[in-house]
């Protein structure tokens, strides 16, 4: 009887965590860019638009999980030649696949502030696991928060079947593109 009583006092007096919160993207503070090389010369570009489902607390990352939706239609780069090609079938086919989709739902924190996202990338309809490392960086001020989110990723552009055949060599692209992310975003008020 004793231990029965001790095991409700501790169930009655264990405080229950929130649920981490919901975050929305501040798009004119954030980016989703990329770099790579074609015929041995480097060139960049971005992503216009996206956005995602955040929900995230650095205390319970075991609840956590994320949902960045990319519209790849909105890509532009600093190369003129890969503007007009970028968005073909052999690319990233964003007449018949307009959307690029990263899911995690499992973190790993490596340092204070230092985390790897394991999650999946879906591109051109096909999926592979992927590991963002990120950093995060959370000011509270009187009834906010606003997190900042800085991470990169190198992707293998054959695993997503980005120029294959004719452009699989290389020489003519890198095959290695870096995915750099920088996000701000605010916690979402609960309301009562």
């Amino acid at each position: 009887m004793r231990n029965f009583a001790i095991i409700c006092l501790l169930f009655f007096t264990t405080p229950v965590m929130a649920a981490p919160p919901n975050w929305t993207i501040d798009k004119t503070q954030s980016s989703i860019a990329f770099s790579g090389t074609a015929m041995s010369r480097p060139f960049t570009g971005h992503f216009k638009n996206f956005d995602g489902e955040i929900v995230f607390d650095p205390a319970q990352v075991k609840q956590s999980h994320v949902a960045i939706t990319i519209d790849t239609k909105s890509v532009t780069t600093d190369n003129d030649d890969a503007n007009q090609n970028i968005d073909a079938p052999e690319w990233l086919n964003s007449a018949a696949v307009p959307n690029a989709v990263f899911k995690a739902d499992k973190f790993e924190k490596r340092a204070e502030g230092q985390y790897i996202a394991h999650g999946t990338l879906t591109l051109r309809g096909i999926s592979v696991p992927v590991d963002l490392p990120f950093t995060l960086n959370i000011q509270k001020t009187a009834g906010s928060q606003t997190a900042k989110v800085t991470g990169e990723a190198t992707l293998h552009r054959l695993d997503f079947g980005l120029g294959s055949g004719t452009y699989s060599d290389a020489k003519t692209v890198g095959l290695d593109v870096k995915t750099q992310i920088s996000l701000t975003a605010r916690a979402i008020a609960k309301s009562n």
